[in-house]
């Protein structure tokens, strides 16, 4: 949060009101989910606008729910326009019932099947794997956009899957995504899809399907100077100083 927001005065006003007590929490799982400093930074600046209209309203962080979003947006339509806004704020949503602020059970009467699946899922990340909450946020909300994606509204047939479903997905979302968020992605897909054939919900392992995601770290960076310009870094040592000798030496 310092990192963020410069200043502790910035950071204290954000941790206040009824959603200030997960501000913390929510910025890690976004971090270790890719997010770029500028999009986090964003993020939280709405959910501490969500905070301070629950509080003028005297509710808290368990009266949050989609209902209370719809009318967060509802009654400043002409302000938040960005699609941007509402999938931050379900986000959020999710976040709190991952990390148990929430219910579950209310996340499954209102998604079904879907939900449903993402539940079972969620345990057996928390119980079997031992991941750490902010792991499981992250995996379990990229599974949600996967199984919309595949399924919509319809139903939920998870025997249906086929590989194709998984690469097609993958190369739709890489376009959108930062590559931290798409190695997030394929490595949660992988992870769900093993879920699946282990518990015999698909009759064939699919986690080969998913592609592989290159690493662009070091993707700027040259691998060689042209001769040219290695000599002209070398006559720009000044050779009569220490320091230019050093930087010379430094330069072969």
């Amino acid at each position: 949060m310092q990192q963020l927001f410069v200043g502790s005065e910035t950071a204290q006003v954000l941790r206040a009101g009824p959603l200030g007590k997960h501000v913390d929490g929510f910025v890690e799982a976004l971090c270790s989910a890719g997010y770029e400093p500028s999009s986090i930074e964003a993020k939280v600046l709405i959910m501490a606008q969500l905070g301070r209209w629950l509080a003028r309203r005297g509710l808290g962080d368990r009266d949050l729910d989609e209902d209370r979003v719809a009318e967060f947006l509802r009654l400043r339509r002409r302000r938040y326009r960005s699609h941007g806004v509402r999938a931050t704020l379900l986000q959020l949503l999710r976040y709190l019932r991952t990390t148990g602020a929430l219910p579950l059970a209310v996340a499954a009467v209102k998604r079904g099947p879907v939900a449903l699946i993402e539940q079972h899922y969620a345990t057996y990340l928390r119980e079997e794997r031992g991941l750490a909450h902010t792991t499981l946020i992250n995996y379990v909300a990229l599974v949600d956009r996967f199984l919309l994606d595949r399924f919509g509204k319809g139903p939920v047939q998870l025997g249906q899957l086929a590989a194709r479903d998984v690469t097609r997905f993958v190369l739709r979302r890489a376009h959108t995504m930062s590559p931290g968020r798409v190695k997030l992605l394929v490595t949660a897909l992988r992870s769900f899809l093993r879920f699946l054939f282990v518990r015999g919900q698909t009759a064939m392992d699919l986690t080969p399907s998913v592609p592989t995601v290159a690493d662009w770290r070091l993707a700027k960076l040259p691998k060689f100077i042209p001769a040219e310009d290695v000599q002209r870094l070398l006559r720009a040592c000044d050779r009569h100083s220490a320091t230019g000798r050093r930087d010379y030496l430094r330069a072969l």
